[in-house]
């Protein structure tokens, strides 16, 4: 069953990564260096699909107590609270932003935690696009990250001062 799922689950993910790219995403205004990025962790707070709807399986996650943290800093982003610890380097220019590919560390944990770390880590280089919000009538006006993917979707993430 699990060789089954696991196949179905790859699949989706190939299937996924052959869908035309929406290149007519208006791009987001000019951010400063990237200081403003590294200033903050980020949490993963909403995902949207391209045409606007809750991309629920990304939020999920958070049933088993777990938030996926993404860190910025100097070139480096780092993902923690999933099983693993991940790792990947980035480049801003502008409001662009390029993500390469992720490692991570080798921990076995809960199957079904580890595939959608793998999906999250396929899901990073995507991202081309950043931009911040700062809220102020969120408590402690957080932040908010915006991450736009090449096919229009985003992630929407809530900044913690470090």
């Amino acid at each position: 069953m699990r060789a089954v799922f696991a196949c179905s689950f790859s699949i989706s993910l190939f299937l996924y990564g052959c869908t035309p790219l929406d290149h007519a995403a208006a791009p987001f205004p000019p951010q400063p260096a990237d200081a403003a990025l590294s200033s903050h962790t980020w949490t993963l707070d909403n995902a949207v699909t391209p045409d606007g709807a809750h991309d629920l399986p990304w939020l999920l996650v958070r049933t088993n107590n777990v938030t996926p943290t993404l860190q910025f800093d100097d070139g480096r982003l780092t993902v923690q609270g999933l099983c693993n610890s991940l790792m990947a380097n980035y480049l801003i220019e502008g409001s662009n932003i390029e993500i390469g590919a992720v490692a991570g560390t080798k921990k076995l944990c809960d199957p079904a935690l580890m595939e959608y770390e793998h999906a999250f880590s396929q899901r990073l280089p995507g991202v081309s696009l950043w931009h911040i919000t700062h809220m102020p009538d969120e408590p402690a006006g957080r932040p908010r990250l915006t991450l736009r993917f090449t096919d229009g979707a985003q992630w929407v993430l809530t900044g913690h001062p470090r």
